[in-house]
């Protein structure tokens, strides 16, 4: 495996990504940078430079400033010849290997395989090691269907945590047990 150190000005960003990362979890892994630097190198597609995995690290290498004043604008970087289909299954077997996919990206992403031509339904379900109805699923336009977020009125319950009001506005009194062991 060779590692190659690239300015982080060179990487292109990717439009098939369907990692996903929820605040707190880019918070540690901010921190986690800015205090050890690079301890895993980014996947890159060697015939344009498009990011395949490490997506969340290239923006903190290009974003904190903490961390360019500290690590400079080079990063690890492993190139892989594959073409732009391979990448995507690359990045979807990366992303699923550490449980963050977006479902909604993931549905695009496997419909793109799909009309490449180069892979079927079965081949997909063994690619990813899915059921047959999750590819279908992913397939469809049911379930993952997509909403005008902006207009639309969602339960509570789908409100990301980071965002989501109080369900008690007010102090809840607790009655006290009468005995003083309890």
């Amino acid at each position: 495996m060779e590692i190659s150190f690239v300015d982080n000005r060179k990487l292109k960003v990717s439009k098939w990504g369907v990692g996903s990362i929820l605040r707190p979890d880019k918070m540690l892994l901010k921190e986690s940078m800015i205090e050890y630097g690079w301890v895993q190198p980014i996947v890159v597609k060697k015939s344009d430079e498009a990011i395949i995995d490490g997506y969340q690290r290239y923006l903190i290498s290009i974003e904190e400033d903490k961390f360019v004043k500290k690590y400079g604008r080079l990063v690890p970087v492993i190139y892989k010849d594959v073409d732009e289909v391979e990448a995507i299954i690359l990045h979807i077997r990366l992303n699923r290997a550490r449980g963050a996919v977006n479902s909604y990206a993931l549905s695009r992403a496997v419909k793109r395989l799909i009309s490449s031509g180069k892979y079927d339904d079965n081949d997909l379900s063994n690619l990813f090691l899915m059921h047959d109805d999750e590819i279908d699923l992913l397939m469809s336009d049911g379930l993952l269907k997509k909403k005008n977020w902006q207009k639309y009125e969602y339960s509570r319950a789908w409100v990301p945590i980071e965002v989501a009001k109080p369900i008690v506005e007010d102090v809840v009194a607790i009655e006290k047990p009468p005995n003083k062991d309890r």
